[in-house]
This record gives C-alpha cells, sequence and structure tokens, in this order.
C-alpha cells in the first residue's frame, strides 16, 4: 500500500482545494517504476546505524484533514488517518498512564524495580537481574513510559516466558550464535520490548508496507510468543517454519542504507512483503513509499492464512465503491468484523491507499466505536463515520453464519488495549 509518509522530505501544506472539490478529488493512481536500477547485493553496513529512534516523521499532514461526508465516495482516506493517529500516538498512551506509577532516572531504579514487582506479582529478587541488566545495557531506557512499556511486555509473554526471553537476549548480546553486532542486537530487542508491550506503537516508517505493518500489529497482539520466535529468527537470517510446514524466508534488504523504521518493523515487514508479493519481490532499499508493488487483499488474506493456519479459513470482501451496492457491502463487512472480534481476533482491513490492523471495538458509549492501530497509533472511531472509508475487510470465513455480536455496552480489544492499560 503507499504510503503518504515518505512523499515529501519535509511536511508541507497542501494547497487548499475549492470547496466544491473537497469531498470528490481523487488521488491519482501510482504507478511502478518500469526502469528499475540493478538491485545491490545486500549486505552489512560498514558503519553502525542506530535503529534506536525513529527518523523525523516525513511528510506527514500536521494539519487537522477534516472527515467527509458519509454520502461520498472516499478517496484519501490514508490522509485522514495519518492526521489521527499524530493526535492519537501510542507512546502518549504509556507517558500518561506510568508517568505518576514510575520515576524516571537512575537515582529510582531500585524503586521503580520493587515496584514492578508488586505490579506483576513476582518475587523481587527474580525480577531484579533482568530488569538492571535491560537497564544497564541500555536496552530499557530509565523513562516512565519505557519502564512500564517493559512492564507489559513481563506481563504480556508471561514471567516465566519473559525470563526465558532475557535469557535468549542475553545470549545474542554476548555473540553467542549470532550474525548481529551488538548494536544490531541492542536496537532489535529494545524494539522487541516495545512490540510485545505494546503493539500499536509499530509502524512503517516511510515505507510502503502498510499492509505487512498490519499483520505484524495483529501477530503481535494475538500470538506474542510466536511473533517473539519469528522475528529472532528472521533478524539472524533464518527461515521460520509456518504452520503448513513451509518456511518464511528472511528478506534482507533491511541491511542496507535508507533504512528508516525501527529494526522489528523492517525485519518483520519485508519478510511479509515477499510473503504475500513472492520471494525476492520486496527491495526496501528502493522503496520510498510509491514505487514497489502493493499487496492485493488476495495477498494479504493467503498470507494470513499461512501466517496464522490452526484450520482457519481467511477470505476477504471487497465493497464496491458504487453507490448503493456499497452501502449494503459495508454493512455486511461490519457484521463480519464484529464476528470476528467476538471470537478473539483481529483483522486487516483496507481503505483507500492504506491498510490498517482493526483489533477491536467498543459499544459502551452512545455509539460503537472501531478500535485501529496503524502509523504507530490507536485510533477510535465511530462506526458511522469509519464506513465510508470501509474497501475491504480480511476476515476469518468460519463455518455457519458470521453473525455474532458483541453485546451493548462491551469493549472489546484483541491484545493490548493502550486505552486500558493495567
Amino acid at each position: 500500500m503507499v504510503s503518504l509518509e515518505s512523499h515529501f522530505a519535509q511536511p508541507i501544506q497542501p494547497p487548499e482545494l475549492p470547496a466544491s472539490e473537497k469531498a470528490t478529488k481523487a488521488i491519482p493512481p501510482v504507478t511502478s517504476n518500469p526502469s528499475e536500477p540493478p538491485e545491490p547485493v545486500p549486505t552489512a553496513p560498514t558503519n553502525e546505524r542506530d535503529f534506536s529512534e525513529p527518523l523525523p516523521e516525513q511528510g506527514r499532514a500536521q494539519q487537522e484533514v477534516p472527515l467527509f461526508e458519509p454520502d461520498n465516495e472516499v478517496r484519501g482516506g490514508a490522509a485522514v488517518f495519518e492526521s489521527l493517529a499524530i493526535r492519537n500516538d501510542a507512546s502518549g498512551y504509556l507517558q500518561k498512564h506510568f508517568k505518576d506509577i514510575y520515576k524516571q532516572g537512575k537515582t529510582h531504579r531500585a524503586e521503580n524495580i520493587a515496584k514492578m514487582a508488586e505490579r506483576l506479582g513476582v518475587p523481587q529478587d527474580k525480577l531484579e537481574p533482568m530488569m538492571t541488566w535491560l537497564l544497564d545495557k541500555n536496552i530499557v531506557f530509565g523513562l516512565a513510559a519505557e519502564i512500564g512499556n517493559a512492564e507489559l511486555f513481563f506481563r504480556r509473554l508471561g514471567f516465566e516466558g519473559a525470563q526465558k526471553a532475557v535469557q535468549r537476549f542475553q545470549q545474542i548480546q554476548a555473540g553467542q550464535n549470532t550474525r548481529l553486532s551488538q548494536n544490531e542486537s541492542t536496537f532489535l530487542m529494545r524494539s522487541l520490548i516495545r512490540d510485545i508491550g505494546a503493539p500499536g506503537m509499530i509502524g512503517q516508517g516511510g515505507k510502503g508496507t502498510c499492509a505487512a505493518a498490519s499483520i505484524q500489529a495483529l501477530t503481535a497482539n494475538m500470538h506474542p510468543q510466536k511473533y517473539l520466535d519469528m522475528t529472532l529468527a528472521l533478524a539472524e537470517g533464518k527461515t521460520f517454519t509456518l504452520p503448513d510446514g513451509k518456511q518464511l524466508n528472511p528478506n534482507d534488504n533491511w541491511r542496507l542504507p535508507g533504512e528508516d523504521r525501527q529494526m522489528s518493523e523492517a525485519i518483520v515487514q519485508n519478510a511479509l512483503m515477499d510473503l504475500m508479493l513472492g520471494a525476492g519481490k520486496y527491495k526496501s532499499h528502493l522503496d520510498t513509499g510509491a514505487d514497489q508493488a502493493s499487496p492485493r487483499v488476495g495477498q494479504q488474506s493467503s498470507a494470513i492464512d499461512r501466517l496464522y493456519g490452526n484450520q482457519l479459513d481467511y477470505t476477504h470482501k471487497n465493497v464496491p465503491m458504487i453507490w448503493p451496492l456499497n452501502r449494503f457491502a459495508q454493512n455486511t463487512s461490519l457484521e463480519q468484523i464484529e464476528d470476528d472480534l467476538s471470537r478473539g481476533r483481529g483483522l486487516v482491513v483496507n481503505i483507500w491507499g492504506h491498510a490498517m490492523a482493526l483489533v477491536g471495538m467498543d459499544k459502551s458509549g452512545p455509539e460503537p466505536k472501531v478500535i485501529i492501530q496503524t502509523y504507530g497509533a490507536q485510533i477510535e472511531m465511530p462506526v458511522s463515520e469509519f464506513k465510508p472509508y470501509l474497501m475491504n475487510v480480511v476476515y476469518v470465513d468460519d463455518p455457519g453464519e458470521d453473525n455474532r455480536q458483541l453485546k451493548s455496552g462491551e469493549r472489546k480489544h484483541i491484545g493490548m488495549d493502550l486505552a486500558r492499560l493495567p
């Protein structure tokens, strides 16, 4: 999918359209470049690259983008959700929640570890050596939100699972059976703790990998241990065995210059793009968001089917963009969204020019809302406002009717709900 993040080197204000055109102006189709330069051979970079912090946002619209009227065909939906993502950045949820729980700075380390052990209900003497190592290695920084994210990592893997994960981290950092430099391993572990603790923080940088980023966010939300195992294998240049017995292959283009994603984002998204498009088809070092093929919805559903297995039959439903057929299709698609959520499954939804992870629905207020994770943010939007953007849904076709519903007053979230942190 096309990423609007990468079209401009610096954020600019788009030209003002006449009022009569604002709701109907179409984004011109993006065509691929027929004269693609020869692909360089992936090699480890000479200089260490810093995956520790994402690069400044490139091209995100800094102004509010008004929502389109429901009766219009929606074009430019990606711009709307990028604008909403800026105001609902996932890191803001962590900062707000944990700022009064943990204290910043090395002088409060013992106090913070004791507080975390109390909150997790685990022995402090077992937690302390792990957290001390993570802090000493700068895998976790001594900020309230970072320590809170580490707490979520322990919660989501379970204490024993997190212990084993940290032991694996320590072996990699010690250079045991790894191809990663110490800097690379630090950046990888830092992003893995972030992804597993708060999957809503997963983004795509300036790459056109929204379809892969959506599947990555779903996997981190629904299958955190599988996500950890898969990412560590791919990072080492190894294959990961899928439920059908076939292999998910690494795509090492992330090791070439020009990478702006967090390390785990680059590793997983490259592999998933190849899973959808075909082996060796995705070249992240050439991708500025517009010159790489976008996985079709059928390729998305096939990839999720292979990734999750377990006898689930992932399929997809397109919404015809012709009134009034689209109104009926949107309603049936929303029924399937609610059915999957009620069964504990998130979905991938496609709007114009963008794919997103739909991870929940809130029926506790006066109007139901969908909960979406995209662009490193968690966004809640009334169903009535979301419907016009909906183009297709990747869902599971269960036996019988897909018509389960959430109860009135219920909020259902798959994985870690950033708006309801423990």
